[in-house]
């Protein structure tokens, strides 16, 4: 029983796995070679270690008010908060649906699958084929390649401080993220299915809507939903810009040093990150269930 038990481990860590595995360590070390890391640096100074702990106190002791005299006509502290994470979902929840709306069509585009039809690919297909899935494969990867902060900052100086210049900063890279893994998903569909439906006649389309989308469906809305629980923290990230998100309120009081306020908008960050993900959880076990 033992060596049955060690067989699979062995198999698991032989071969291609052990030598990748290796070359992760290799590179990771040879990477802290390279920046001349030195533990010692890490060592914090009286004025530090003092820092740390009124920061860290306020995780205990987090803002229901104010912490100092806000101007004249402000609206109650949690009001407020409570309109920064509504921006921020309100972001996240157009950004990430613009990103699914490019994603989807270009994930289909560059996927080897989509371009086979019901008796093979034809010379054409083949031409198209060739033509378009790598230009589409490239495009996704430039646009996942640039940070939603290096998007935000680029649309801050083309078209001003506008919704628009959020929303576009989450849509560009999560659309080269989606449509990613939408190739991927459709791709890695069985060839039996496929082929079965190729065999009674079907079309492209009818291939494409009949047998690839139910079954990269579960998966791919999974992911979704992943994706816009990610998108709430892209969204909150671009109140450091400027975008009336939770990161600017954040920003302005961790700048003031008002720690309590900081850690109630970590607090209401949290909490939108649990909702979306129990949210997530029962869909993908409806899912499962019905699938």
């Amino acid at each position: 029983m033992a060596a049955e038990l060690r067989s699979p481990v062995r198999s698991a860590l032989g071969g291609t796995r052990r030598w990748a595995v290796l070359g992760i360590l290799g590179a990771g070390l040879t990477a802290i070679w390279l920046l001349d890391l030195h533990w010692t640096e890490l060592g914090t100074t009286d004025g530090g270690i003092a820092l740390s702990k009124r920061f860290l106190s306020g995780a205990l002791h987090p803002a229901w008010t104010y912490e100092r005299p806000p101007p004249e006509g402000s609206p109650l502290f949690l009001a407020k908060i409570a309109g920064a994470a509504w921006e921020t979902l309100r972001f996240a929840l157009v950004g990430v649906s613009l990103a699914i709306a490019l994603g989807l069509p270009l994930g289909a585009l560059a996927s080897s699958t989509f371009w086979e039809g019901s008796s093979g690919t034809t010379p054409l297909t083949r031409a198209l084929k060739k033509a378009i899935v790598p230009v589409v494969r490239g495009g996704m990867a430039l646009v996942r390649s640039i940070h939603e902060l290096l998007w935000a900052v680029f649309f801050l100086a083309a078209i001003g401080l506008n919704p628009f210049t959020a929303v576009f900063a989450i849509a560009l890279p999560y659309a080269g993220i989606i449509g990613k893994i939408f190739a991927e998903l459709i791709d890695e569909v069985p060839s039996g299915v496929i082929d079965s439906y190729r065999g009674l006649g079907a079309s492209r389309e009818q291939v494409f809507f009949l047998a690839l989308i139910p079954r990269t469906l579960p998966d791919l809305i999974a992911y979704l939903m992943y994706r816009l629980e990610t998108g709430i923290r892209s969204s909150a990230v671009m109140g450091f810009l400027g975008i009336p998100t939770l990161g600017n309120f954040l920003r302005l009081s961790f700048e003031n040093a008002q720690y309590r306020e900081v850690w109630t908008c970590l607090y209401v960050m949290l909490g939108l990150c649990i909702i979306f993900d129990l949210w997530s959880g029962s869909v993908r076990k409806h899912l499962v269930v019905r699938n």
